[in-house]
């Protein structure tokens, strides 16, 4: 291997940080021309609870568990925290561009 995890690693956080940063720019630019009411039309009945199974698992972290386990050591705990992060972070994340977006456009 030319290089460790731990440039990767190095890699994936200055390439995080620059999408963080994006998304952060295109929510405050889009926020302020959000219309609450527009968020009201919405069937929500319809996404909750049937498509919450489905929303969960698409995030995809079941299948990199055991790579993720070895990575951190082999600690159940914090192999836990990490999968709850990793799919509770972007869940957020797509909840607030859901309503950025829903409430833009009308």
């Amino acid at each position: 291997a030319v290089a460790g995890t731990k440039y990767v690693d190095d890699a994936n956080r200055v390439f995080m940080a620059g999408l963080v940063a994006s998304f952060a720019g295109l929510v405050a630019a889009a926020a302020a021309k959000v219309d609450v009411s527009l968020l009201a039309r919405a069937d929500w009945t319809e996404v909750w609870p049937k498509g919450i199974s489905i929303g969960v698992l698409s995030f995809g972290a079941q299948n990199i568990v055991p790579t993720l386990f070895s990575y951190l050591g082999r600690d159940p705990l914090r192999t836990r925290e990490a999968v709850l992060l990793g799919t509770c972070f972007p869940l957020a994340i797509y909840s607030i561009w859901e309503l950025v977006t829903l409430g833009s456009v009308s």
